[in-house]
């Protein structure tokens, strides 16, 4: 899992207080932190992960939830739609941004709608660092979050990459 362990903490809390029942993560890789999610979501929780080549989630916190792996570009429609399908009308409670670090921005446009009021948008990353590793999303989250009702979780603004931005829709 490539990410900070305070930080990631700190993320799952905001979770579980919400009892979230339909998450989703774009760019699920491995499902390592899909997997970790899923021990702080609704034991009954839907958890979506989209990923270009997904492979299946180490384990999930409960036999009653459920996981849809998608495979797929996040910015072509039929991701999009793919992921309707999965929610049947329903609502996200939370949407994780960690996928293509140069498409952000356009991640959570297509997404965000998605999340009802109330619900969660996370984005990976947001902490200036090694552009491979960062891309853009440092200076999308910084439009994004513009008269928002915003948290940021870092461990240290120098760290070089990491960081959760979190938008309370």
């Amino acid at each position: 899992m490539n990410q900070k362990e305070g930080e990631i903490h700190a993320l799952c809390d905001l979770i579980y207080n919400d009892q979230s029942q339909f998450l989703l993560e774009i760019g699920n890789e491995k499902g390592d932190t899909l997997s970790f999610i899923s021990q702080y979501a609704s034991p009954t929780a839907t958890l979506i992960g989209i990923d270009i080549n997904p492979v299946p989630i180490p384990k999930l916190a409960t036999d009653m939830q459920k996981v849809y792996l998608i495979q797929g570009d996040s910015h072509q429609l039929e991701t999009l739609q793919a992921v309707k399908g999965v929610l049947k009308g329903n609502y996200l409670d939370f949407l994780f941004i960690d996928g293509d670090h140069f498409g952000a921005y356009r991640d959570y446009k297509m997404y965000g709608s998605l999340v009802r009021p109330g619900g969660i948008i996370a984005f990976h990353d947001i902490v200036s660092g090694n552009l491979k590793n960062v891309g853009t999303v440092p200076s999308d989250w910084v439009s994004v979050k513009q008269g928002k009702d915003t948290l940021e979780i870092v461990d240290d603004w120098k760290q070089g990459g990491w960081g959760i931005g979190v938008i309370r829709v």
